[in-house]
């Protein structure tokens, strides 16, 4: 291999974190001809969107995007330059594969025989191999050393050998074939900025040196500790072979002369995993009310497979969007066992299984007719040879996409082809079956995991086809059997997209102000020291000239990888559990030694008594609540605890029993519950005025029923999903309706138990068609123009929309109110909102009055005419309540036959325009405000009476006799 000229190839030493890449992505936009360069994803990533940053400040171009490019690519190109023959470089999981298939040759009695079984020895010898590559060291040199270190070489051989074959290889290989070739030089390349490098290998030097032979200015951005110039060994290196001055205009962005050391830094101590998480996130949020944006707060953790779930399970209940990506196992995916279900019942010739297959959602099937299909299915069976009679004459219970099933099998059950041209086939099943149309929301969580699956599931069979000796043939029944075997250990990457992100990697940090590093114990960050089983220390130090990184050299970095740490952020809080199971963890070493050395680092001790916060920073209400109860019993003898619990116990079912109110007596928890929401909606108003501890249950525990009403859920849901204001006739609306709730039952259905599902198929579409003739009966009759769908009174005020009232005065302060507006239409030049819900039949019940007299509070002071209008889809009626503000309404005909009702007057319908609307208001707005001061006293006294009988709140209700008064708060979530 040539020696290249190292004079032309300049240095960068910056401090690592993101200020140094920005720097640098500065420099690089100074450059038509530039490029950034690294093996790093997350670095590259971050450069990208520095970038586009800036070319939404009018500082670049977005096309420069484009000259930020992998290692890989930059290696290619230069390739493509000298005319060489390009191979596709591929990555670990490729050449652990290719090493599976060579070691399934070794001979019984050879040093790797025993250890070709173990899970992750060819992933460990292909990193040993790359590793050769990388540090120029040529195989020939392990045949001089006895034992493994030879026996390694000539496998090696083999494994490149077999990449040639595959016409694959690996990026060391690729960069040593184009470093042989003369240097050439792109056009429209003339400057390469290096970056985000940990480790400088021999070949990456040799190649930077071949990239300056042709002309091309190359810098190198290495790392550089603040006051120890020996920090970087890598560094060290990089100075003895280049010049260490960088090009004009380079310099230090961030701290030169000062060290690392964060303006805070923070070590939380936490009594287990559970709560490390939840303080970690109670701390995020605490930092974002602050004025952190969430876009500068990020949580680091290498071990996302532990905390990932327990990160999403508390962020849901904190109300934080996370965003993370961590990966799953492949069968975990419920396509991917649907799609084994499908192979294994096709590679079988008894079909045995096939009446289960139709169970699966991702047919598109109702209930009845996934029964319906079972049913045929099992009556197929009973044939001699279930296969032939379905292709025959296959009964109309099955679906349509179930023949194509069956085409694809009749065309390949006696085909024998290589494991690549299963995937071929695969491929024309998956495409000609819609199995993935169901996820078809682009919004869709389950859609975007389904196709990430989908992408696995046939990357895994390419992966283990390279397992395989050239040219092996399978059957259906064996192809079945290797695709379960490739899937079984595969696992996928889901990405959730959120506000919070979660990342596993100190180069994935980016621009970040608060940095959250989790699990820092022993063991983890540092990890532990491990030797290489494929080259160990002993056999390193024997290579002449280039000896190999040892273990105590590996572990050493992360000392390094803790100082890229501090760099990250300007603030930084560390957490560790102080046990895991029956482990009792060490804190990091790294923490010991900052502790040593500053002795004024903030220490931070969560132990199980203050699982909760203190009620005044508490994340949400029914946390507050929670930590009020919890500190009763928080610093008590835990050998007296169970005694106290019990006594508390006692009084309370007494007091219950005995007491005809159910007063709080904890000052604390009264003033807590005394707080008005953010913004009182109708529906808090509602809960108020039949039963307060619905309220409280609802507003500040978010508690609900336990049997809530399915069937109309759905129905309001499937209806807010269509746009109804474009809607040309009931046909059209109708379909739009079906559609909705075919999507939603197939996205959530699973959820339901078989009896609610079969209520839900045989009353929602009938509901439905109801509606849609019901809506433009109601257009038409009442001359009603849909101007709006799905809107926040608040937001549509907000952003210009008509003076709705936002607030209602309560003596020297104004009370904040919203609703939510399902339909807003327009009539004569006024406004009439509809909701659905909260009247049960025809006549004008005084719910429906008390419903629509406050919504007619909130609407414009300025229109003609106060109108005000619900649906009620389970009992197929409309009500429009009408009042004047000045003069006489426009009369409004009913029409009982459509299930059209009007209330005009103050009494009978005929009495057209008796009351207005200042009248009719005054008498609801003191109700209003009284119902106002009963939230704020803080009290959940259960009202007892009718409406105390179908809640389902009964288990959490002080008074035995009260239990389920909560139909009418069945779709009372706020705005």
């Amino acid at each position: 291999m040539a020696n290249w000229p190292k004079a032309q190839v300049s240095l960068l030493e910056a401090t690592p974190g993101f200020a140094t890449l920005k720097a640098v992505v500065s420099e690089f936009l100074k450059h038509d001809s530039a490029a950034i360069v690294s093996t790093s994803a997350p670095t590259l990533a971050l450069a990208r969107d520095i970038v586009l940053e800036s070319s939404e400040d009018g500082g670049a171009s977005p096309e420069v995007v484009g000259e930020i490019r992998s290692l890989g690519d930059l290696v290619g190109m230069f390739a493509n330059c000298a005319d060489l023959p390009i191979r596709r470089v591929v990555g670990r999981d490729h050449q652990a594969a290719i090493a599976a298939l060579i070691s399934a040759d070794l001979v019984e009695g050879s040093p790797f025989a025993k250890a070709k079984s173990l899970r992750g020895f060819h992933l460990a010898f292909a990193d040993a191999a790359s590793e050769l590559r990388y540090a120029c060291v040529e195989p020939n040199v392990l045949k001089g050393l006895e034992g493994k270190p030879s026996h390694f070489a000539d496998m090696v051989s083999k494994f490149e050998s077999s990449l040639d074959h595959n016409r694959l290889t690996t990026l060391s290989l690729a960069m040593m074939r184009v470093i042989e070739s003369p240097p050439v030089r792109p056009s429209g390349l003339g400057v390469v900025y290096w970056v985000g490098e940990r480790q400088w290998p021999e070949l990456f030097l040799r190649f930077a040196s071949w990239m300056a032979a042709s002309g091309i200015a190359v810098v190198l951005v290495c790392e550089k500790h603040g006051e120890d110039a020996e920090f970087f060994p890598e560094t060290v290196k990089l100075r003895e072979q280049f010049s260490s001055s960088a090009r004009a205009g380079h310099s230090d962005p961030v701290r030169a002369t000062q060290s690392a050391r964060p303006t805070q830094i923070r070590i939380a101590r936490t009594a287990d995993v559970t709560m490390e998480t939840e303080w970690a996130l109670r701390h995020a949020v605490y930092a974002n009310r602050n004025g952190t944006p969430w876009s500068r707060i990020c949580i680091l953790c290498r071990a996302l497979d532990e905390y990932g779930p327990l990160l999403e399970v508390a962020a849901t209940r904190f109300g934080v969007d996370l965003e993370i990506s961590r990966p799953e196992p492949l069968l975990a995916n419920g396509f991917a066992r649907h799609l084994m279900a499908v192979l294994d019942c096709v590679a079988d010739p008894f079909a045995r299984g096939v009446a289960d297959l139709f169970q699966s959602p991702y047919w598109r099937l109702s209930r009845e007719s996934r029964a319906g299909a079972s049913q045929a299915a099992n009556a197929l069976r009973r044939s001699s040879n279930f296969w032939h009679a379905a292709s025959e004459s296959p009964p109309t219970e099955l679906p349509l996409s179930f023949g194509n099933v069956l085409r694809w099998r009749k065309s390949n059950q006696d085909r024998a082809l290589t494991l690549s041209g299963w995937v071929h086939e695969l491929s024309h099943l998956l495409a000609e079956v819609d199995w993935l149309d169901m996820g078809s929301d682009g919004d869709s969580f389950a859609a975007t995991r389904d196709a990430a699956a989908r992408h696995e599931l046939v990357n895994s069979l390419f992966v283990h086809a390279l397992k395989m000796p050239p040219g092996t043939k399978l059957s259906c029944v064996e192809f079945v059997r290797a695709a379960r075997e490739a899937w079984r250990d595969a696992t996928y990457r889901v990405h959730r997209f959120g506000d919070l992100r979660v990342v596993s990697d100190v180069h994935q940090v980016g621009n970040c102000e608060y940095l959250i590093a989790l699990g820092m114990v022993d063991g983890r960050f540092p990890h532990r020291r491990v030797e290489n089983p494929i080259l160990l220390d002993e056999a390193r130090q024997r290579i002449p000239d280039q000896p190999l990184r040892s273990s105590y050299e590996v572990a050493e970095e992360e000392r390094r990888e803790f100082y890229r740490l501090l760099c990250a952020a300007d603030a930084i809080d560390f957490f560790w559990p102080a046990q895991v199971g029956d482990r009792i963890n060490i804190r990091s070493v790294f923490l010991e030694e900052m502790v040593s050395s500053d002795p004024d680092v903030q220490q931070i001790e969560y132990p199980v008594e203050r699982r909760f916060p203190d009620t005044t920073h508490a994340v949400t209400q029914a946390e507050a609540i929670a930590a009020a109860e919890w500190r009763k019993f928080s610093g008590k003898d835990p050998l007296k605890l169970d005694e106290e619990l019990e006594a508390a116990a006692a009084a309370l079912k007494s007091f219950t029993q005995n007491s005809s109110d159910t007063a709080i007596r904890s000052p604390n928890v009264r003033n807590l519950l005394g707080e008005l929401p953010p913004r009182l909606t109708l529906s808090h108003l509602q809960l108020l005025r039949y039963c307060p501890f619905q309220y409280f249950a609802r507003a500040k525990l978010g508690l609900s029923g336990e049997d809530a009403a399915w069937t109309t859920d759905l129905i309001y849901k499937a209806i807010r999903n269509v746009d109804l204001t474009s809607a040309e006739s009931a046909e059209d609306l109708e379909r739009r309706l079906l559609g909705a709730l075919d999507l939603i039952l197939e996205q959530h259905g699973a959820q339901f138990d078989d009896h609610t599902l079969e209520v839900i198929r045989v009353s929602a579409p009938k509901l439905l068609r109801s509606f849609a003739i019901r809506e433009m009966n109601a257009r038409h009759l009442w001359q009603l123009q849909a101007v709006g769908q799905n809107l926040s009174l608040h937001d549509f005020a907000a952003q210009g929309g008509a003076n709705f009232r936002t607030a209602i005065p309560m003596g020297d302060r104004q009370v904040p109110v919203d609703e939510r507006i399902d339909v807003l239409y327009s009539r004569d030049g006024s406004l009439v909102p509809l909701r659905f819900g909260y009247f049960s039949g025809p006549d004008p019940d005084e719910r429906f009055r008390f419903s629509a007299g406050t919504l007619l509070l909130l609407l414009p002071r300025d229109q003609a005419d106060a109108a005000a209008c619900f649906d009620n889809p389970q009992f197929q009626r409309r009500k429009l309540l009408i009042r004047p503000n000045r003069g006489s309404a426009k009369r409004v005909e009913q029409h009982h036959d459509k299930g059209l009702y009007a209330d005009t007057g103050s009494g009978e319908d005929e009495h057209h325009g008796q009351e207005t609307f200042r009248r009719f208001a005054e008498r609801y707005a003191n109700e209003v405000k009284n119902l106002i001061r009963v939230a704020m006293t803080g009290d959940p006294v259960p009202t007892p009476g009718e409406h105390c009988t179908r809640c389902n709140l009964g288990p959490f209700c002080r008074r035995s006799e009260f239990s389920n008064p909560y139909i009418l708060a069945l779709d009372s979530s706020p705005p």
